[in-house]
């Protein structure tokens, strides 16, 4: 009986301590990796990038293009609003 009881309770801790590192998404459905399909731009030209994704996870935004460059920026998500800074990138490396 006792040893039942002292295995119930490491298992409750250990539960406890586990879940308690986790980081959780503060997104929503944002989080996670979307592959760009297509660009309009304001002129009414028409991209359509190959292989060209943004990652989302907490505060941080990834653009990378498979077998380009790879650059992270900040970003802020507020109801449907997405600020994004790319405080290394200049317009040569964002080009997709």
């Amino acid at each position: 009986m006792r040893y039942k009881l002292i295995q119930l309770v490491v298992a409750m801790v250990m539960t406890v301590v586990m879940s308690g590192c986790a980081k959780r998404s503060i997104n929503g459905d944002l989080d996670g990796q979307w592959q760009i399909m297509r660009i309009e731009y304001t002129d009414g030209s028409v991209a359509t990038p190959e292989r060209t994704y943004y990652c989302f996870f907490l505060h941080t935004i990834n653009l990378r293009s498979v077998g380009g460059p790879s650059i992270a920026g900040n970003f802020t998500y507020k109801c449907d609003d997405i600020k994004i800074e790319f405080p290394n990138g200049n317009v040569e490396n964002l080009k997709l």
